[in-house]
C-alpha cells in the first residue's frame, strides 16, 4: 500500500474565477468514511463534507482551488489542486489507515456509551411534559386513545380519510430487512447523547435557532402544508454536521457491532403546534441504523410528544425524549412516526442514518415467496409482521410466507431469550 502523504503547509486555493465554475470529483475507493476539506486562500481548512465509503464528492469549484482529504482519525489521504477543465480523482487508502479506521469504536467510547443507556422500563409518571421514558401500550390501550388527537384531520389530506396515520408505501420491504442491532432488543434503544457532542450541539442550536427558515413540504407524511415546520439547515453548517456524523457513527457501530457507512444527517427540523408525522418505514438502501436526536422542546403540561414505534404482538411503544437525549432505531423494518398531534410551540430534532458498509439492499427484491428470511448481520427480528398495522384487512399489512414463517420459528427463541422484557397491558400511567 502507498505511504500516506505529508501535509503541504503551503497549500492554498488560488483566487481566480477564470473559466467559471467546473466540476471536481473525488471518488472514494476507501473501506470507510472520510472528510473532504476545502483549503481557503489563507491555507486554512474550511468545515468538512463527509465522503461516504464507496461514493463520490462532487464540488462545483474553480481551477486552482485546493482540497484535502482526511480520515475520521485525522490521517491525511490526499491533497488536490483543481486543474483547468476539472478532473475526477480516486481517493485510496495509505499506510496503516485501514487498520485504524476499521476499528468500530474505542474502549473509552464503549465505556461512555454503556453509561448513557437509559432504564428502558422506567415508568412514565407526572405531567407528560416531564416524561423521559418508554410507554408500551397493548391493543386495547392503543384503541382507547382519543382518535381526534392522532393523524390527519378534516382538510389536511384529500387522499386519505380523517385519522389516517399509517403509511403503506414501502411496507412490502419489511420482511426482507435483516436485523442490524446487536443488543438483542426490540429494534430501538433510548439513551443520552454522548457528552462531547451534547454540549456543543445544544449550544450551537441556541446560538443559531433564530436563523431557521421554513421547512420544505413533506406531502403525504406530515401536515406541514397547513401547519408549517421550520428548519435550521445543517447543509449550511458542515462542521456541526460532520461532528454529528463522526460521533454517531461510533455510537451506531457500538450498537450494531459492525462497520457502518454514513448515509445522511439532516435537520434541525422544528415542529410546531398541531404538527404530526404518520407512521412509516425508511429507505431500505440507506436507513438501516438510525437515530432521532432531541435538540429542544417547548411543550404544554400534557404535551409530551413521543416517537411511536409499532412493536410485535400488537403492542405500541411511545418513546419520550428530553433535549440532550436520543433514540436509536432500525427504521427500514420498524414502523415509526409521530402521529400524535403536537401540543406545544416548538420541538426540534436531528436525524442521522447509516447502513452496513457493503449493504446495497436485499437481492433479489422483492424476495421470491419461497425464499427464507434474511439471516445476514444479526439474523432476523421475528414478529415484525404482527403489529397493529398488520391486523387482518389492514391496508399495507406486511406478510411472511409459509416458508418464511418456518424460518421465523427457528429464531423465536432468540427474541424471547434476549428481547427487553418491556411491560405491556392497559395503561394506567398518571397523565
Amino acid at each position: 500500500m502507498r505511504p500516506c502523504p505529508r501535509e503541504n503547509r503551503g497549500l492554498r486555493s488560488k483566487n481566480t474565477n477564470d473559466g467559471g465554475q467546473i466540476n471536481f470529483v473525488l471518488k472514494s475507493r476507501l473501506g470507510f468514511d472520510a472528510f473532504v476539506f476545502w483549503i481557503d486562500f489563507n491555507g486554512q481548512e474550511a468545515a468538512p463534507d463527509v465522503l461516504p465509503q464507496g461514493e463520490a464528492f462532487v464540488g462545483k469549484t474553480y481551477a486552482g482551488h485546493a482540497f484535502r482529504v482526511r480520515s475520521y482519525h485525522d490521517i491525511l489521504l490526499g491533497e488536490y489542486v483543481v486543474p483547468d477543465g476539472g478532473a475526477t480523482k480516486d481517493v485510496t487508502p495509505c499506510g496503516n489507515v485501514n487498520s485504524v479506521e476499521q476499528k468500530l469504536y474505542s474502549e473509552e467510547q464503549a465505556k461512555e456509551y454503556e453509561t448513557l443507556i437509559h432504564d428502558q422500563l422506567r415508568p412514565c409518571v407526572g405531567p407528560s411534559k416531564n416524561w423521559s421514558c418508554i410507554r408500551v401500550l397493548d391493543e386495547d390501550a392503543y384503541n382507547a386513545r382519543v382518535k381526534s388527537e392522532f393523524g390527519f384531520i378534516e382538510g389536511e389530506n384529500n387522499m386519505e380519510p380523517v385519522g389516517f396515520q399509517m403509511d403503506q408505501s414501502y411496507t412490502r420491504q419489511i420482511p426482507s430487512m435483516p436485523r442490524v442491532s446487536a443488543d438483542g432488543g426490540p429494534g430501538f434503544l433510548k439513551m443520552t447523547i454522548p457528552k462531547g457532542l451534547r454540549i456543543k450541539l445544544l449550544k450551537w442550536y441556541e446560538d443559531h435557532k433564530h436563523l431557521m427558515t421554513s421547512h420544505e413540504s413533506i406531502t403525504g407524511y406530515t401536515n406541514n402544508d397547513l401547519h408549517v415546520m421550520h428548519k435550521l439547515n445543517l447543509d449550511f453548517y458542515p462542521q456541526m454536521r460532520a461532528l454529528i456524523a463522526k460521533e454517531m457513527q461510533a455510537v451506531m457501530q457500538w450498537w450494531c457491532k459492525m462497520q457502518l457507512k454514513h448515509t445522511s444527517t439532516y435537520g434541525v427540523r422544528v415542529y410546531h403546534r398541531h404538527s404530526m408525522l404518520i407512521n412509516h418505514v425508511d429507505r431500505m438502501e440507506t436507513h438501516l441504523a438510525s437515530a432521532v436526536i432531541q435538540v429542544a422542546q417547548d411543550v404544554d403540561e400534557d404535551g409530551g410528544w413521543p416517537l411511536e414505534v409499532m412493536m410485535s404482538d400488537r403492542r405500541v411503544g411511545e418513546v419520550y425524549l428530553h433535549p440532550g437525549e436520543m433514540v436509536l432505531y432500525e427504521g427500514a423494518w420498524l414502523r415509526h412516526g409521530r402521529p400524535m398531534r403536537f401540543k406545544g410551540d416548538n420541538f426540534a430534532n436531528i436525524f442521522t442514518h447509516f447502513s452496513p458498509i457493503h449493504w446495497r439492499g436485499p437481492k433479489p427484491y422483492p424476495a421470491p415467496p419461497d425464499q427464507v428470511l434474511p439471516h445476514q448481520y444479526h439474523g432476523y427480528m421475528p414478529g415484525r409482521c404482527t403489529t397493529i398495522a398488520d391486523m387482518p384487512g389492514k391496508r399495507g399489512a406486511c406478510h411472511v410466507t409459509k416458508t418464511q414463517a418456518q424460518a421465523e420459528d427457528v429464531h423465536l427463541h432468540e427474541k424471547h431469550d434476549s428481547e427487553l422484557d418491556m411491560h405491556t397491558g392497559h395503561d394506567t400511567t398518571d397523565m
